[in-house]
C-alpha cells in the first residue's frame, strides 16, 4: 500500500500533515531519549520500576472495578458475554451465573408478571353521571339538582 492509497481511503489526506506527524513523533522521541540520557541509568530504573508498579495497580483495581460494572450490567463478570438468554452458565467461558443474577432475574419476572396481571384488569368505570366528579368536587347529579339563587 502506497502513501497515496492512505489519503485515497481517507477522503484526500493531505501528505505534508503525514510528513508532519512524522517529524512530530520523531522530535518527541528524540526529547524524551536526551530526557533520559540526564537522569542516567539509575533514573531511567527508577522510571520503568514507578510506571510498571503504576500499571500493576491500575490492571488490578480496574479488573476488580469491571467485573462489578459487569456484574450489575448482568454480564458474566470472566467474559462479559450477555447472560439475558443463558439461565446457568456462560455459554461463551463456560463459568456459571452467580446467585445475585439470579435473583435479580427473578425478582424482574414477578415485576413483569404483576405488571401484566394489573394492566389485564380493567379499571373501574363510572356507570352513571352520579359517579363522575365535576371541577368543584361535586357530582353531576348534584350540581344539576342544585338550585339556582334568584
Amino acid at each position: 500500500m502506497v502513501l497515496s492509497d492512505v489519503g485515497s481511503m481517507r477522503g484526500g489526506v493531505n501528505p505534508f500533515t503525514i510528513y508532519a506527524l512524522f517529524a512530530i513523533v520523531i522530535a518527541v522521541v528524540w526529547g524524551l531519549a536526551r530526557a533520559l540520557s540526564v537522569l542516567g541509568p539509575f533514573g531511567v530504573i527508577a522510571i520503568i520500576v514507578v510506571l510498571g508498579g503504576l500499571t500493576a495497580w491500575l490492571t488490578l483495581t480496574r479488573g476488580e472495578a469491571l467485573r462489578g460494572r459487569r456484574e450489575t450490567m448482568g454480564l458474566c463478570v470472566e467474559c462479559g458475554y450477555d447472560l439475558r438468554a443463558s439461565p446457568d452458565v456462560c455459554p461463551e467461558c463456560g463459568s456459571i451465573v452467580n446467585e445475585e443474577l439470579k435473583r435479580r432475574r427473578r425478582i424482574a419476572e414477578e415485576l413483569s408478571g404483576a405488571r401484566t396481571e394489573r394492566e389485564s384488569t380493567p379499571p373501574p368505570h363510572a356507570s352513571s353521571a352520579e359517579e363522575i366528579p365535576t371541577a368543584r368536587g361535586m357530582s353531576v347529579a348534584s350540581h344539576e339538582r342544585r338550585e339556582e339563587p334568584q
